[in-house]
């Protein structure tokens, strides 16, 4: 199944990631999304703008995703776009909706919708806007059932924009260049690889088997709740690691800081006996590892 639509950007990007480097690129990304889209639309209501709004129109559209689909994802290239994946008990179906500002002359269709088996694909798809030569900014919601979403495996690329997880899936693995990826609900693995963004929990998470985090200019900022994953890895380059894991343990802890590593939680160097394996590495930066009071 292969099908194509215009669409859009959500405004709910929950809590600002931290003023490093990393996060003032990442809020720099989000406002090129959210800022220009929601201006332009206001121009588009209003009937259009002296310096050329006629040129411009903010697309829309939403498609029902197949139910008994496993794996999804979600390709937006070159295009700033912001991601958001959640669920809703009371939807029916799988759902992606999506607002893109848009070219009038550029009439093909925004995001292209491909079924191959039980995997789904979304590609950003078009042309960069004469007035933004980094592309038409915009915005991918995917809403999903929860018996869904618990056993989807969802991947994402972005060259710019945030990613927002809020919702249980079983594995998301992201790929970001520009724009903060921020965590919310629960998974069995995650895998989150960023160049220049922020990586941080909105709330405390569970994540069962294993967590991988790699950022080389962003502060990393996570928070597990009821179990630590069995395996924990998490690399930066040039800012701070902060890991808070629930109360109990042992942990084995490997932990190495340009700055300083502070590790306050029960250790062991007994993988048998550790209830998890927690390695920390960071060139430029400080380490913390200390569980929650």
């Amino acid at each position: 199944m292969t099908s194509n639509l215009d669409t859009a950007p959500l405004a709910d990007t929950g809590a600002p990631p931290a003023l490093t480097p990393g996060g003032r690129s990442a809020i720099r990304s989000l406002l090129v999304v959210t800022a220009v889209v929601v201006t332009l639309s206001a121009a588009a209501g209003i009937g259009g703008l002296a310096w050329g709004i006629s040129s411009v129109r903010v697309a829309a559209e939403s498609e029902a995703l197949p139910a008994d689909f496993n794996s999804l994802t979600i390709d937006t290239g070159d295009m700033p776009t912001a991601i958001r994946i959640t669920s809703d008990r009371n939807v029916s179906e799988p759902r992606v909706r999506m607002r893109l500002l848009n070219t009038a002359k550029d009439d093909h269709q925004a995001l292209q919708v491909t079924r191959n088996g039980s995997a789904v694909s979304l590609t950003v798809t078009g042309e960069p806007s004469p007035l933004f030569d980094f592309g038409p900014p915009g915005e991918i919601m995917v809403t999903l059932p929860p018996d869904v979403a618990h056993r989807l495996s969802v991947t994402t690329r972005q060259q710019v924009g945030v990613m927002l997880s809020q919702t249980d899936l079983d594995q998301l693995i992201v790929h970001n260049i520009d724009g903060a990826v921020v965590l919310g609900g629960n998974a069995r693995r995650i895998e989150i690889h960023t160049q220049s963004g922020d990586i941080q929990t909105r709330a405390p998470i569970v994540v069962t088997d294993g967590f991988t985090a790699e950022s080389t200019d962003g502060h990393i900022g996570v928070d597990f709740r009821e179990v630590a994953p069995r395996t924990v890895d998490v690399t930066n380059r040039d800012s701070d690691i902060d890991i808070t894991v629930p109360p109990g343990g042992p942990y084995l802890v490997r932990a190495q800081a340009g700055d300083h590593a502070k590790v306050r939680v029960p250790q062991t160097e007994d993988p048998a006996r550790a209830v998890a394996q927690i390695t920390a590495r960071t060139d430029n930066g400080s380490i913390s590892i200390a569980t929650r009071r």
